[in-house]
């Protein structure tokens, strides 16, 4: 398989929430993080967004926002990635979660 990603992906450990707007209500949920790089993030959630859809991560103490790229159903949840509106916001939001 070709790899297509601009930035390497680390394995990332943590739970975040995931808030995006749907006919005009505020929605969230929790998510936990599978692997995250300075370009996006793949989620595992309960509920799939369409592809397309803007979120906002909430992450510790930072917040980021996003895209749903792609979503897939697998056995213990819906696998999304998300890219990041800002390539270098992930980086900022680590070190002010590992800030105390």
């Amino acid at each position: 398989m070709i790899e297509r990603r601009f930035h390497p992906r680390l394995r990332h450990t943590e739970l975040i929430m995931i808030c995006w707007e749907e006919n005009s209500t505020k929605s969230n949920q929790i998510a936990s993080v599978r692997d995250v790089s300075p370009g996006g993030i793949a989620i595992l959630a309960g509920q799939a967004l369409p592809v397309g859809t803007p979120v906002t991560i909430t992450c510790g103490k930072g917040e980021l926002t996003g895209i749903v790229r792609h979503n897939s159903q697998l056995v213990d949840g819906n696998c999304m990635g998300i890219e990041f509106a800002d390539a270098e916001a992930w980086g900022d939001v680590a070190h002010r979660t590992a800030t105390p």
